[in-house]
C-alpha cells in the first residue's frame, strides 16, 4: 500500500502547555484566521483522504528554520504534543517524514498525526517581529506592536518604582535629588 505524507502547521490543535498570552490573545484575535485555515483543511483532507481508501500520515512541525540535520526531534501522536523549543529544521521534518514513509512502526498505521517538536536548543536566530509582521495584516501586527509596547514601557515603570522604593528602604534619608553619586559616596566615607 502506498503512503501519503501530508504536512500541516503545529497550532492546528490547542495544546495544554501554550503560554496564556498566545493562547488567549495571539492565537485567538491575532492569528486566529490563519489556525482557522489551517484546521479546516486538516479536516478537508482528512474526509477526503479517508474516503478515497488512500494510507495517510499528518505530520505537524513548529516553526521551520534552516538549521543543519540534529535528529534531535520529538513526536507525539494525534493531539499529544510534547514540550520543547518550538521550532525545528526542515532537514529533521524531512528526516521524520522518510521514516514515517519506509518504517514499519509508522507506515503500518493510516490516518496517524504527528507533532514534532526539537529536544535541542537550534543556534538559530530567530526575528518573531519579523516574521509577524509578514503573517499578520497590518493593522493587527500594530496593535500587537502596541500592545508589547505598552507591556514593556509597564515593566520599566514598575522597575522604577521598585527601584525607589528599595532605595527608601536601604537609605531612607538620602535625597537623591540634591545629592550626586561623588557627594553621596564621600559622604557615607567620611561618617565611617
Amino acid at each position: 500500500m502506498s503512503e501519503d505524507v501530508v504536512l500541516f502547521g503545529a497550532g492546528v490543535a490547542d495544546r495544554q502547555n501554550d503560554p496564556w498570552f498566545f493562547k488567549n490573545v495571539m492565537k485567538k484575535y491575532m492569528l486566529n484566521y490563519i489556525y482557522d485555515d489551517l484546521l479546516r483543511a486538516e479536516r478537508a483532507v482528512k474526509e477526503m483522504l479517508t474516503t478515497s481508501k488512500i494510507s495517510y500520515t499528518i505530520v505537524r512541525p513548529p516553526q521551520l528554520v534552516d538549521s543543519p540535520l540534529t535528529l534531535d526531534y520529538i513526536y507525539g501522536e494525534n493531539d499529544n504534543y510534547l514540550d520543547g523549543t518550538q521550532i525545528i529544521g526542515r532537514e529533521d521534518v524531512a528526516s521524520f517524514i522518510l521514516r514515517c514513509l519506509f518504517e514499519e512502526k509508522f507506515s503500518s498505521v493510516s490516518g496517524k498525526a504527528y507533532n514534532l517538536n526539537m529536544t535541542r536548543k537550534l543556534n538559530v536566530k530567530v526575528d518573531n517581529m519579523k516574521v509577524l509582521k509578514n503573517i499578520l495584516p497590518y493593522h493587527k501586527y500594530l496593535i500587537f506592536r502596541l500592545i508589547t509596547s505598552s507591556i514593556m514601557f509597564g515593566v520599566i515603570s514598575i522597575g522604577g518604582v521598585g527601584m525607589y522604593y528599595l532605595k527608601r528602604l536601604l537609605f531612607p534619608n538620602v535625597d537623591l535629588r540634591e545629592t550626586t553619586t561623588s557627594n553621596f559616596i564621600s559622604n557615607k566615607v567620611n561618617k565611617v
